[in-house]
């Protein structure tokens, strides 16, 4: 059963609601160009360098973003808990989800690397082909 929303504790993600400090970039830029933010985090979601079909209506798409990040990744926070994380504190919401999605190597850093690039490599054949 998914938890109530908590500022202080991380309710299953790698880092708490209001330790968006810890990233000063994304900090200052959730707060002074929250559009690229969320455009640049959508568009990494969507295989794409940037959404800017998020930048529209950002409320909705923080939600959608956040929305996406706990269903993928299994975080244990309420429906009510994401819509409030969202609209009071949406500078604090896109900075953690942006964490979570570089922390779990979904996507290579702020306006990094697509996922296609991150993949791991996958390792070289260890068996050499037999000689008829």
């Amino acid at each position: 059963m998914p938890g109530p929303f908590d500022f202080i504790g991380k309710n299953g993600y790698d880092q708490g609601f209001c330790e968006c400090f810890k990233d000063p970039g994304c900090c200052l830029c959730a707060c002074f160009l929250p559009c690229c933010m969320v455009g640049s985090v959508q568009g990494q979601i969507d295989d794409a360098h940037f959404n800017i079909w998020s930048c529209c209506c950002m409320p909705v798409s923080i939600y959608r973003i956040r929305k996406y990040v706990r269903y993928t990744y299994g975080i244990g926070e309420s429906e009510d808990g994401a819509m409030c994380g969202s609209v009071c504190c949406p500078c604090c919401a896109i900075v953690q989800d942006a964490h979570e999605l570089k922390h779990r190597k979904r996507i290579g850093g702020l306006f990094g690397k697509k996922k296609e690039e991150v993949k791991e490599e996958e390792p070289a054949a260890q068996a050499e082909p037999q000689k008829v």
